[in-house]
């Protein structure tokens, strides 16, 4: 294996990490759209030299907490762990 077949493996499995992780917490996955700024035409931005569609959708997602709530208490106590 070659250089750079090590470093695509590796990114891969960080990203399947950190989204595996992500869904373990509760997070939602979040879209972003990166676009280019100022004069001229918005184009999307590119994360990854090959340009794939997934591995773009991956570099772009964010995660956040979901908008309903995890717990059944309608009266959560701040502070308490």
């Amino acid at each position: 294996m070659n250089r750079q077949e090590l470093q695509k493996k590796i990114r891969r499995f960080i990203l399947t990490q950190f989204r595996e992780t992500a869904r373990d917490l509760g997070l939602k996955e979040s879209h972003t759209a990166y676009v280019s700024w100022g004069k001229g035409p918005k184009r999307p931005l590119r994360f990854s030299k090959s340009g794939n569609i997934h591995t773009e959708r991956r570099y772009s997602t964010h995660y956040v907490k979901s908008s309903k709530p995890e717990s059944a208490d309608p009266n959560p106590t701040v502070g308490n762990p």
